[in-house]
């Protein structure tokens, strides 16, 4: 496995394709960016609350306050243990005041996508 990270400036989230991005998460000064099918490892010196705003509007929740995640990976809500369970095998914990938001707005992603899709 490859520990070396790639870091780049803020203006990288214009740049990055976000639906390729599993999750943003807190490591210290930087985000942490875990993109789908890629063992690179992106950091970018920036706090989560810059982005924030920005990333709901493009279908990310943030089950815990050092993670947004995008609902296009997750698979599913284990509400046994309060997780959220990514395509990837990541398991992500959910606070206890933001188990029924994150919940909400899963069902509510789910719903839109189904309504979208055409059957034949």
């Amino acid at each position: 496995m490859n520990n070396n990270y790639t870091c780049i400036s803020n203006e990288v989230l214009d740049e990055l394709i976000l639906h390729k991005v599993v999750f943003f998460k807190v490591n210290g000064h930087y985000l942490e960016v875990k993109l789908a099918m890629s063992d690179l490892k992106i950091k970018i010196r920036a706090s989560l609350k810059t982005y924030k705003d920005r990333l709901i509007e493009k279908n990310f929740i943030n089950p815990n306050q050092s993670i947004m995640i995008n609902l296009l990976y997750v698979k599913e809500i284990d509400k046994v243990n309060k997780k959220v369970v990514m395509h990837t095998g990541d398991m992500i914990d959910i606070s206890r005041d933001k188990y029924k938001e994150v919940l909400t707005q899963y069902i509510k992603y789910i719903g839109k996508y189904e309504e979208s899709v055409d059957f034949i």
